[in-house]
């Protein structure tokens, strides 16, 4: 080989090198600012920056997750549907995926095909974050009314992950349909230690208090949830907690 050809393969290397760093690092730029837009609610900005990274990698498991999140969010759950597929063809091996196709399936109603990919993550995922598949698992046994196994399920996500409002929530209202108030009163306090401005939970937990006749303490929860927008927590303040309406 001569020199010329020597300096053309080095320069060649080099600029493959160079390509390859600055792809990833454009790659790794383009999820964050999918990222940002989602939790902005920016959807068909995100889909954008998404589809671009996965133009210049299309075999990037994050940008793929992020496009089916995308789609979930949306509820599209067809096109989330057809992305999880293919990508579970692709990487069989990966959980990941198999917990996405499960929240898409629940958003479908189609809890029993949901509980189906959850299992499969417990039976063969050790080191998966098991306490979001126990509680989306718990949710679609709720969803088939199933309700001692979705209390079994929650409350080990709790054990598993003790700070998720998502599952004390949905712990208390389980308690709450079984009449349960004092138990649910002590869920919907914990879920709101972790999302205190969350309407839902505040109305939630102004019904228990309700349901165990205790006014004076449901009404600030329902006064609270009625700022928040809940329209049900403003029909409580009428109806139950004028006299207690801030001058």
């Amino acid at each position: 080989m001569t020199l010329f050809m020597k300096i053309l393969l080095i320069l060649h290397i080099v600029a493959i090198g160079t390509f390859g760093i600055y792809g990833q690092t454009r790659i790794e730029n383009l999820l964050t600012e999918a990222e940002t837009n989602i939790r902005n609610s920016r959807y068909d900005i995100a889909i954008k920056k998404v589809e671009e990274a996965l133009s210049i990698e299309p075999d990037n498991k994050q940008a793929i997750r992020s496009r089916i999140n995308i789609y979930y969010l949306i509820n599209d759950y067809k096109e989330a549907l057809d992305i999880v597929e293919e990508a579970i063809q692709r990487f069989p091996g990966d959980g990941s995926f198999y917990y996405q196709r499960g929240l898409v399936h629940i958003g479908r109603q189609k809890f029993n095909k949901a509980i189906d990919d959850f299992n499969r993550i417990i039976d063969g995922y050790d080191n998966f974050e098991l306490y979001k598949v126990y509680l989306n698992r718990g949710v679609a046994y709720m969803n088939l009314q199933e309700d001692e196994l979705a209390l079994e399920d929650i409350s080990k996500s709790i054990e598993l992950n003790n700070n998720n409002a998502s599952a004390y929530h949905s712990r208390g209202m389980l308690n709450y349909q079984h009449k349960n108030y004092e138990a649910a009163v002590d869920d919907f306090q914990q879920a709101l230690l972790y999302n205190e401005n969350n309407a839902e939970t505040n109305f939630n937990l102004g019904m228990s208090y309700f349901r165990l006749e205790e006014k004076d303490s449901a009404c600030p929860y329902f006064h609270k949830a009625c700022k928040e927008g809940n329209l049900n927590a403003c029909k409580m303040v009428l109806m139950e907690c004028a006299k207690n309406m801030p001058e």
